[in-house]
């Protein structure tokens, strides 16, 4: 049960304030008296990447033509509400005005790294490209290297992620994807013989010729690390290909917060989240700080309408078995986006995983404004207190991310801006030993000064001992004011997270200060959210953190001079689909 952490009381400082430049280091005894403390030296390294000067060119207006696009083909279908939503418009992506303007995913290649592509399927074949496929599957005997087709009997997920991405639209058959003519890549990964290296391989597999990866699976336990694959994903971004993540279905279990997800807990992931039919989260979907937006998928009555394993292997749902009515989850939520970067991607080449971020988190549109659930990091009284307006003024609901993902306003902004500017990163950290009593709570305060660009997200490091991990939860505030909750606790006698953990250190990403400026002082506020009758006591053992800074660059105005310049850059050196 999560409760609200804003009104606490006898809230202990860990150390006084240090006014220094930058990010610092400083230590504490246990008494909690500084050690010493000095300021965090900036190096500066040039970077430099090529900037494609040109790409797919924008075709004439897409109009679907696909029978299952519509509602009532089948009788009683929504059709593909999640695109043309003629019930509760809100809550569809806006895509159609893109399309009008010709943005369809030409030229841009979308790799589904999961159990299967079904290359013969009649609405994917068109879009598939076997160069770009491969099997990273860890079974012997059926198929050649690159041929991701079903090997398993309920191998079918991938079909039906596939087909939201970019399923073969305007050809008279089926369905139409976000992405209709875009190209998909299969990667195929044995979800039953997984290893860590097969899926690190998929992720890093074929850099600038796959320019977006689409990942809808997702761990249930929380703090299961996936080290490999955590660092494949920031190389892969490095590299220019945007991985797009299932931010998981594991609401009302102890693996509901998916900053517990140390494979989604980096800059390069860009996780998303589901919304029902209705426009309110789906019963299922995580919620977290490192939740960036959200997509339609099913609850509230109806499923997501997509292609499906042909024959009797699929989902179902339809007569015609090579369709299903019937998927969902943040797996289906997911791809959903990964098409909707793919317009913007053909809208401009330049778009990397940064640029998108940047630009998600200023085009996404609010829904289900009156949210006040504290699973959002709403107070549960107050309407809409779910929705929190940072100091750079973007709304940030952890249900939500920063809303729903609007095609026709991101693919409109994607075209105003040249890109992102050049990657700025500085690191710092407390080592000090505070002891946490049960219902007791922790503040450590920090300065930053003398940083002239704006935050993109900030990675805060957690080191801490406890006897009862599920008990802790942790604010941050930022100079603007902004409060928002870093993790929330787990607080159940048999469903909780009731493990012993010691010297444990764990990363939290969170997205809910993108924009804002970074100087001033920051608070970070540790709680021990439970009295029980067991008692369980831990100790807060220090601090890291990583902020990193970028904003965007407006295309000049004719006429005006263009000056580019390089940036600092401070370089620090068991899932399942869902």
């Amino acid at each position: 049960m999560l409760s609200s952490l804003y009104a606490r009381a006898a809230i202990v400082a860990v150390a006084a304030c240090a006014s220094l430049s930058g990010v610092v280091r400083a230590e504490f005894s246990a008494a909690g008296a500084p050690i010493s403390a000095g300021a965090l030296d900036r190096a500066v390294l040039t970077a430099s990447r090529a900037i494609a000067t040109s790409g797919p060119g924008v075709e004439r207006a897409f109009v679907p033509d696909d029978p299952y696009y519509f509602p009532g083909n089948p009788a009683g279908s929504p059709g593909q509400w999640h695109l043309n939503n003629t019930f509760n418009p809100i809550n569809d992506i806006n895509v159609t005005p893109a399309w009008s303007r010709g943005l369809t995913g030409a030229g841009v290649v979308i790799g589904i790294v999961d159990d299967s592509l079904e290359t013969a399927h009649p609405d994917l074949a068109p879009n598939y490209s076997a160069v770009n496929s491969f099997n990273f599957g860890s079974y012997t005997g059926a198929g050649a290297p690159n041929d991701p087709n079903p090997y398993r009997s309920n191998d079918q997920h991938g079909v039906s992620v596939a087909g939201l991405v970019a399923a073969r639209g305007g050809n008279t058959i089926g369905v139409t994807g976000v992405a209709p003519h875009a190209s998909l890549a299969g990667l195929r990964v044995d979800f039953q013989t997984q290893t860590s290296a097969m899926f690190a391989n998929a992720i890093t597999y074929r850099p600038g010729f796959i320019h977006i990866k689409n990942h809808s699976y997702g761990e249930p336990d929380p703090f299961y690390a996936y080290p490999l694959e955590h660092a494949a994903v920031e190389t892969s971004a490095a590299d220019g290909t945007i991985n797009v993540f299932a931010a998981g279905n594991y609401r009302y279990t102890k693996g509901q917060d998916s900053g517990k997800s140390n494979l989604i807990n980096g800059s390069g992931a860009i996780v998303v989240s589901a919304t029902a039919f209705n426009g309110v989260v789906s019963s299922y979907s995580n919620f977290g700080a490192n939740v960036f937006v959200t997509a339609p998928s099913n609850g509230n009555t109806y499923g997501i309408v997509t292609t499906d394993r042909t024959g009797v292997a699929g989902y179902g749902g339809f007569a015609d078995q090579s369709y299903t009515n019937g998927f969902g989850g943040t797996s289906a939520a997911t791809p959903i986006v990964s098409g909707a970067l793919a317009l913007a991607k053909q809208a401009n080449p330049n778009l990397d995983t940064r640029f998108a971020k940047h630009l998600l988190a200023r085009t996404s549109r609010v829904v289900d404004a009156n949210d006040m659930s504290i699973e959002g990091d709403g107070n549960g009284v107050t309407a809409g207190s779910a929705w929190r307006t940072n100091g750079a003024g973007l709304k940030f609901n952890q249900n939500y991310g920063f809303g729903m993902v609007d095609v026709d306003a991101l693919t409109q902004a994607a075209t105003q801006y040249t890109g992102v500017t050049a990657a700025i990163s500085a690191a710092g950290g407390f080592d000090f030993t505070a002891a946490l009593p049960d219902g007791s709570g922790l503040y450590l305060p920090f300065v930053v000064s003398n940083f002239d660009t704006p935050v993109e997200d900030v990675i805060f490091t957690m080191h801490f001992s406890h006897q009862r991990r599920g008990d802790l939860a942790a604010i941050i505030v930022s100079p603007s004011g902004t409060a928002s909750r870093l993790f929330s606790e787990v607080v159940h006698p048999t469903l909780g997270d009731n493990v012993s953990v010691t010297n444990y250190s764990w990363d939290f990403l969170s997205n809910a200060f993108w924009g804002e400026d970074p100087n001033g002082e920051w608070r970070v506020y540790l709680f021990d959210t439970y009295v029980g009758t067991t008692v369980a006591t831990g100790t807060w053992q220090g601090l890291d953190i990583v902020m990193n800074f970028g904003e965007l660059i407006p295309i000049p105005e004719p006429g005006s001079l263009l000056l580019l310049t390089s940036g600092a850059l401070l370089l620090l050196c068991r899932r399942r689909a869902v």
